[in-house]
């Protein structure tokens, strides 16, 4: 999976995205994440990026729904070639990020109790985790990485390798966990 096909349910709350007129209410409407993926040039498609970086994309450029350009897993198999930057909407349909920032002030200085604060008084957090291959085969409960499994890392900027939307946390059993989407 690319960080850069980040859950932009973070960018669909109104402090975030500003209402504009058009026939998808902002609160509702799914940004595309493809659009992101395909067009953007602060990521790198299917390679990676970083959460940040698509806040600023949707910042200067705006970022269409899901409707308008949806998703499309990876590269086209039969071609073998990413997603183009092609979709068909109107302008009106574009919506722009005004605010975002990182939680703590900086990239690293976030904690656990800072997080949850957010994620009570802010609502979802885009997130980069770092996951060992069985994450890839999760289905469901509290996921448990195989005890000694290689983690994959090949960002030589963070320890990071799947972008996901924090959307709560909790405790099962004397486990505390994360949820995320």
């Amino acid at each position: 999976m690319m960080s850069a096909r980040v859950r932009i349910g973070l960018l669909r709350q109104g402090k975030k995205v500003p209402k504009t007129p058009s026939i998808f209410d902002p609160m509702v409407a799914m940004l595309s994440p493809q659009h992101v993926v395909s067009c953007s040039q602060y990521s790198q498609g299917c390679d990676g990026g970083f959460e940040y970086l698509v806040a600023k994309y949707g910042q200067d450029f705006g970022i269409v729904s899901d409707h308008c350009f949806a998703y499309e897993s990876g590269l086209r198999v039969q071609e073998n070639t990413a997603v183009p930057c092609e979709y068909q909407c109107p302008e009106s349909q574009r919506y722009f990020v005004h605010d975002y920032h990182y939680v703590g002030g900086y990239c690293g200085n976030s904690s656990v109790p800072q997080l949850m604060e957010e994620l009570v008084t802010g609502g979802p957090i885009s997130v980069g985790i770092l996951c060992t291959p069985d994450f890839m085969h999760y289905q469901s409960g509290i996921f448990k990485p195989v005890e000694g499994a290689e983690r994959y890392a090949k960002n030589p900027f963070e320890d990071t390798d799947h972008a996901v939307l924090l959307t709560g946390y909790g405790e099962e059993n004397g486990t505390k966990y994360w949820e995320v989407q």
